[in-house]
Formats: structure tokens, C-alpha cells, sequence
């Protein structure tokens, strides 16, 4: 049986997400549940109410806790917390907890418990009927007399308005819902900007994306860090390109107490030795020791604080042969999972990126209001559109991927005139991106 137990409150339509967000960070803070928001406002209709709702879901518990709130012309007034103890898109929550008239904040302890253990709010268990306790409890109250037993009845029945949780018709503006399955398969790119605040806010230690090229994984990577504030080079460092032992190490070093981005740095998992090295740094907990085992201008830490390794770096020039790391790794390969040492997998979040055609247009068309800024939008489906039909009627030079279509838009932007093949006229444009991508016989 599904219920739901009463509080309620209403805010100004600016205080509504301040509001969200305490109980969020309250709840991640005092326990072990890390919600991250889905990108959408859900339109719900609970029997004849209608309400908008924010989902928040975890990655490493089965759970999806949704926000509901009704909209009103001043005041946006937070109606229920719903509570799907094992999410799906196509079900209906398991739990509802309606707000009552408590504030927020006296209640965020009241809906914590009701997170962690649902039933701990009700106090009968889950095969009792509150309906029918409901109907014998106002058929009492009308057979009593003194003011105080009517008051004590009245108190309970408002309580035993613990009622079902009502089947519901929920349904969010897009379609992105037909992205995730049963399993909830979170669209592989918002999982990868996920996993990507986990490690930014030091939530977990590594993150592996790897997987198809040049369909947006770094750039992913980059606009979530942006979105939280880091900047390059001062909140976390980005390393691409080739990195030997030596370097990857003198970089492990340099920057044991932040974030680095590793991008296009494969080469680094051909040497045992450098694997050893992010074995280490990889693992799960919070201060991971990092050696190096070669002979070389290093110093001998046993025994050093880190401010004394750091103090005898400075004036020495010298790294130390070892050092404790407490930063954060990400690392960005076009390698497919099945090329990874199985260790480092075990130890970091990883998401593999492999995109059918369908998978591969559609991020494209997400994606391409952002790419060429000052191209307008028709000319970039333009483009989109004729990478379609080249894609599908020739053989072409190299796969198709995000930098393609940036060729391609560049292409369309600038050639708008018309040019005469035998007795057709084509538009250049048309000319340059076919000569481009297909292959000559």
C-alpha cells in the first residue's frame, strides 16, 4: 500500500528552488543518498490536482525522490515529496509525503527520516487500510459530546488522513524520457556530466569516460566544470596529449590536492609502471599514496610531512619518490572500455560512450545551437541535414562526429552561391562537404 503523511508551506516563486535545494543538501549532507536533479519539470495529475515536480535521482541507489509544488499567480506552494524506493519512469511513486503547515526547516529532520525508512512515519504497517480507519473514526466523532474528546478525535482524524498515494499521469516536456529504460539508463552524456560533479566536489575519487570520438565527451566534461565555478589552471588542471612515466608522475605530484583532466592521454596505459602510478591515484580512498620506483632526481620522502616534501621540492628542484594524493582525476579516451586495464575500471565511475547513427544525429541536433555561434540556425540544420543524406548515399573518408559538423556548418555559413557541374547548377556549399567527406573511387 502506498501513503503519504501531511505537512505544508508556501513560497514565493523565487524561494521555491531555495527551498528544494536545503532539503537536497540537508538530506546529502546527514546521509549516505547523493541526489543529482534530472533536467526537466514533470507535469502531474494526481487525481483532479495538477502539479509541476522536480525529480532528483541517485546514481549509486536505487531510489527517485520527486518535488511537487502547485503554481499560483503570487506564491508556488510545495505540495508533496514523492518516493519510488526502486525508480522507474513508467510507475507510480511507492511513497508521498505531503507537506504540511510546519515550516521547512522544522520539518527537514521529519523528511529525512521519511527518506532513509518511508514506513517510519506511519505507524501501521504496510498492510493496514487508513481509509477504512478513516470511515470508523468520523462515524466516532459524530457520537461524541465533551469538547475535549472531540478535539482528541478531530486530531486523529486529520493524522489518519495518511491516505493512498493516488495513481498518477505524469509526463515531462520532451520525449528525453525514451532515453532511459527500466534500469534507469540515465542518457549517456547527462550521466557523464553527473559523475562529473561527483569527482569535481570530491564525492568520489576518479571518473573514466571513454568511448566514441569526437562526439562531445571533453566538451561535456569542460561545460560541467564551468557550471560549478572551476576554472582551468586554477581549480583543476588540464593535461592532453602524449605524458610519459616521468611526466605523468611529476603531474600526479603537482597536483595531489586537485582535480586534473587527463585528455587524449592514452600512451600512459602502454607503460606497467604508469598504470601502477593511477592504480593508486585511482583507488577509492581518501589519501592514496603514489611512489616511483626508477632511480632519478628524486629525494627520499620517508617519513616527510607533506609541507616538508613540499618545502624540499621548492628549494631542490627534486621530486619526492613518493607522496600522498588527495585530488581528483578525470580521465577522457577514445580507447573502448574492453582496452582498459581491468584494475583501473574497478576503481574509478566510468561511462562508455558508443553511439548508433540514430544516438550520433540526435546528439548532433541537441548540441548544435551551441557550435558556431554566429551561424544562424537554419544554416546549421542545412548542414546537418546534407551530412544525412551524404552519410547514407557514400562511402566516406572517416567517421562521422561532432567535429565533422562543425566543418560542415563553417561550409554552409559561407558559400551561399551556386555553381554550374555539365548542365546542373549545385550550391558550393553543397560541393565542398560532399569533396570533403567522400571518398574518391
Amino acid at each position: 500500500m502506498k501513503h503519504l503523511i501531511k505537512f505544508n508551506e508556501a513560497f514565493l516563486h523565487a524561494d521555491k528552488k531555495k527551498a528544494i535545494d536545503t532539503i537536497v543538501s540537508y538530506i546529502t549532507k546527514r546521509s549516505k543518498i547523493h541526489l543529482y536533479e534530472y533536467d526537466e519539470v514533470w507535469h502531474i495529475q494526481k487525481k483532479d490536482l495538477f502539479l509541476n515536480g522536480q525529480l532528483f535521482v541517485s546514481l549509486k541507489h536505487p531510489i527517485g525522490i520527486r518535488f511537487n509544488w502547485k503554481e499560483g499567480d503570487i506564491s508556488s506552494q510545495v505540495h508533496s515529496i514523492d518516493m519510488w524506493q526502486n525508480f522507474k519512469f513508467d510507475s507510480n511513486p511507492d511513497f508521498t509525503l505531503e507537506i504540511g503547515v510546519v515550516s521547512i526547516a522544522q520539518s527537514l529532520p521529519q523528511i529525512l527520516e521519511f527518506i532513509e525508512n518511508p514506513t517510519s512515519l506511519i505507524s501501521e504497517s504496510i498492510g493496514y487500510d487508513p481509509r477504512k480507519e478513516l470511515d470508523e473514526a468520523e462515524k466516532r466523532l459524530k457520537r461524541l459530546k465533551s469538547a475535549k474528546s472531540i478535539e482528541m478525535q478531530q486530531k486523529k482524524i486529520e493524522n489518519l488522513r495518511v491516505a493512498i498515494a493516488y495513481d498518477e499521469k505524469a509526463e515531462t516536456e520532451s520525449e528525453k524520457v525514451t532515453q532511459l529504460d527500466d534500469d534507469l539508463h540515465i542518457d549517456i552524456f547527462k550521466s557523464i556530466e553527473l559523475y562529473t560533479i561527483q569527482v569535481a566536489r570530491g564525492k568520489s575519487n576518479s571518473l573514466i569516460v571513454s568511448g566514441d570520438a569526437g562526439v562531445g565527451k571533453t566538451q561535456t566534461v569542460k561545460d560541467t566544470l564551468d557550471s560549478l565555478g572551476m576554472k582551468e589552471d586554477v581549480h583543476y588542471y588540464f593535461a592532453t596529449g602524449t605524458a610519459t612515466t616521468a611526466g605523468l608522475y611529476e603531474i600526479l605530484f603537482k597536483n595531489r590536492k586537485m582535480l586534473t583532466v587527463f585528455d587524449d592521454c592514452d600512451e600512459v596505459f602502454k607503460e606497467p609502471e604508469s598504470v601502477n602510478m593511477l592504480k593508486g591515484a585511482l583507488d577509492t580512498y581518501k589519501i592514496r599514496h603514489v611512489a616511483s620506483l626508477t632511480k632519478g632526481n628524486k629525494f627520499d620522502a620517508m617519513g616527510m610531512s607533506d609541507s616538508e616534501v613540499q618545502e624540499e621540492y621548492e628549494s631542490s628542484g627534486k621530486l619526492p619518490n613518493k607522496f600522498e594524493f588527495v585530488g581528483q582525476i578525470i580521465f577522457i579516451s577514445n580507447l573502448p572500455e574492453s582496452k582498459f586495464n581491468s584494475a583501473l575500471i574497478s576503481r574509478a565511475l566510468q561511462v562508455d560512450v558508443h553511439l548508433n547513427r540514430k544516438e550520433l544525429f540526435d546528439r548532433m541536433s541537441e548540441i548544435m545551437r551551441k557550435l558556431c555561434p554566429d551561424v544562424d540556425d537554419v544554416k546549421k540544420q542545412e548542414a546537418l541535414d546534407y551530412l544525412g543524406y551524404i552519410t547514407s548515399n557514400y562511402p566516406t573518408k572517416f567517421d562521422l562526429n561532432i567535429r565533422t559538423l562543425i566543418h560542415s556548418i563553417n561550409l554552409r555559413a559561407n558559400n551561399d552561391e551556386m555553381m554550374k557541374i555539365g548542365n546542373k547548377e549545385e550550391y558550393v556549399w553543397k560541393l565542398l562537404i560532399k569533396k570533403y567527406l567522400v571518398k574518391s573511387r
